[in-house]
């Protein structure tokens, strides 16, 4: 796949054949409502710039999420790095394609980050996302942004809040019960993965980690939320939740709130 097999804006299209023409930056940053544009237009950007055919190349290196909860782990980060300190393998020149960065961990960020403060010569790095704001701030600042229109991917909801917007004035009781159960449904998760990462003994604080990527989940949750309820809801009602989130780990009362404030009910 190269860039002129795909349909872009004109503006997108010359904006990133000028990149190829120059001299790119060392870390760019894809992003699309989906993530699909922006994972498929690296790919073809990538293999523009490094001259290939195909995107199976020694010389483009790519790592995709991994493990039963999909994520970039620290682990997975270091032998990216350490394939980083060789030299090419075919080329005089590298690429590397991370896709859906916003599912890195925390440590995994730190970890990519002390790369990008000393990039490695003749070498292009692509993250892909949907969710620019769950990436590390140190990272994106350090990245040209390529933002590409596309249809934002519907992410379902916890099947408790599906079935709580179907009742049109919910008891402030069934809101409650809703709540506590995605509060539960996110628990559980946590526990999992907390199991998982630290049966690997590849995290220093198991439980930070997890703790800063489930107030992302969480905050993506309410975003989700909003869009679905959008008709009765107002921007400031999101922004005053997503503060929340952030200052304390209490889903269940958030979420409460949230939703009585935006549903009518008896």
């Amino acid at each position: 796949m190269h860039l002129d097999q795909l349909e872009l804006a004109p503006e997108i299209s010359l904006r990133l054949k000028r990149l190829l023409a120059g001299n790119p930056p060392h870390l760019m940053v894809f992003t699309s409502p989906n993530g699909k544009e922006a994972s498929a237009c690296a790919k073809a950007w990538l293999c523009d710039w490094l001259g290939i055919e195909k995107k199976e190349h020694p010389d483009l290196l790519e790592l995709s999420c991994s493990g039963k909860v999909s994520l970039h782990t620290v682990e997975a980060i270091r032998n990216l790095i350490e394939q980083l300190s060789l030299a090419p393998f075919a080329l005089q020149r590298r690429g590397v394609f991370i896709d859906a960065a916003e599912r890195m961990l925390p440590s995994s960020s730190n970890a990519l980050l002390k790369t990008l403060e000393e990039p490695p010569p003749h070498t292009v790095i692509i993250l892909t996302t949907e969710a620019p704001h769950q990436i590390l701030p140190t990272i994106l600042s350090r990245a040209q942004m390529v933002r590409l229109p596309g249809v934002p991917e519907e992410v379902p909801l916890p099947g408790a809040l599906c079935d709580l917007l179907a009742v049109e004035s919910p008891t402030y009781a069934q809101v409650l019960r809703a709540a506590e159960t995605v509060e539960e449904e996110f628990e559980e998760e946590k526990k999992n993965l907390l199991k998982q990462l630290s049966d690997t003994s590849e995290e220093a604080s198991v439980e930070g980690e997890v703790g800063l990527l489930f107030q992302r989940r969480a905050a993506r949750l309410f975003e989700s939320l909003y869009l679905t309820m959008r008709s009765t809801t107002s921007p400031l009602l999101l922004q005053q939740a997503l503060e929340a989130i952030q200052r304390s780990s209490d889903l269940k009362n958030t979420l409460t709130w949230f939703l009585t404030e935006v549903r009518p009910r008896r």
